[in-house]
């Protein structure tokens, strides 16, 4: 277990009740991927990714991390928004036995130079800009903690700062290289974010064990299966998005998940109509919102 850290306690009986499966994400997902490499597991701006694809890059970006120095039970913070380089990136850091402190876009240097610092981060992964210029931020975050030793952007980095792709790119090497990085199923997998109501948001450590039964057993009450299309429209480095049962809810059923570039009723609906979406992981004020336009009469959304 990672210092700081308390164990569950007596797990042996979270065992012997079959609540612990002892595997880790990347082992879950790994089952998937074996079972149904030709499947599509994730959708996004007109990509389509199978799930022997997403463990490819899963692969490659899992060596080019090991690569660029990044080690077991070193911390980063990953701060990256909704699409396939955030799977790919969060699944290759869980290969790798590297804890993402799960950091959402909308947090600015006051939030991420605190997850940086509490967590004694190695590294801090970001986009270049969208309504917001995260490179700026990451140089002057990178001359603060003295943990920090790596700003990876995904987009064109500034200098003094790495590429993801290109961090993809370096990775190579046969997947059993990676075997002896991989961590236990009871260390730590990453940490999650408070809601942030009473000050800066704290951390919450999740292990392997529990988050692999968190969002099995999350999909199973929602009955996700190999046939659920899971529309993920809020951010999905927030636990409800990401595991409840969400995105690796939908993986571990071996669904597909379906990543919306926008929250407007006018991408939703379309979206909804021409994937066949199943489920949908949204919160009340954006529902009310898409149901005043006339976006649900104008499109088939129903399955």
């Amino acid at each position: 277990m990672l210092e700081g850290c308390k164990a569950w306690p007596d797990d042996r009986l979270y065992r012997e009740k079959g609540y612990w499966a002892d595997i880790t994400l990347w082992r879950m997902l790994e089952q998937v991927i074996a079972d149904a490499p030709d499947k599509e597991a994730i959708i996004t701006r007109g990509t389509r990714t199978t799930y022997r694809e997403l463990g490819e890059q899963i692969g490659h970006m899992a060596h080019g991390l090991a690569a660029a120095g990044l080690c077991p039970r070193d911390r980063v913070v990953l701060q990256l928004p909704n699409g396939l380089e955030l799977v790919v990136t969060l699944f290759a850091l869980l290969r790798i036995g590297v804890i993402p402190v799960m950091a959402l876009p909308a947090h600015r240097h006051d939030e991420i130079i605190h997850f940086v610092t509490h967590a004694d981060a190695k590294a801090y992964f970001a986009p270049d800009q969208r309504d917001f210029d995260y490179r700026a931020m990451a140089a002057e975050i990178a001359r603060r903690p003295p943990s920090l030793r790596l700003t990876v952007i995904a987009g064109e980095p500034w200098p003094g700062q790495r590429s993801l792709a290109d961090t993809a790119r370096s990775g190579g090497g046969a997947d059993g290289d990676l075997d002896g990085l991989a961590p236990p199923a009871d260390d730590i997998a990453l940490m999650l974010l408070s809601g942030g109501t009473t000050g800066i948001p704290k951390l919450i450590p999740r292990t392997h064990n529990d988050y692999v039964y968190n969002c099995r057993q999350c999909g199973r009450i929602a009955g996700f299966g190999a046939d659920t299309v899971f529309l993920a429209v809020l951010p999905m480095s927030h636990n409800y998005t990401l595991g409840c049962p969400g995105v690796l809810g939908a993986l571990a059923a071996g669904g597909t998940t379906v990543i919306a570039p926008d929250a407007s009723a006018e991408t939703i609906f379309p979206l909804i109509a021409r994937e066949r979406v199943t489920v949908v992981a949204a919160a009340m004020p954006l529902v009310v919102n898409w149901l005043a336009t006339n976006a649900p009469e104008r499109n088939d959304t129903a399955r």
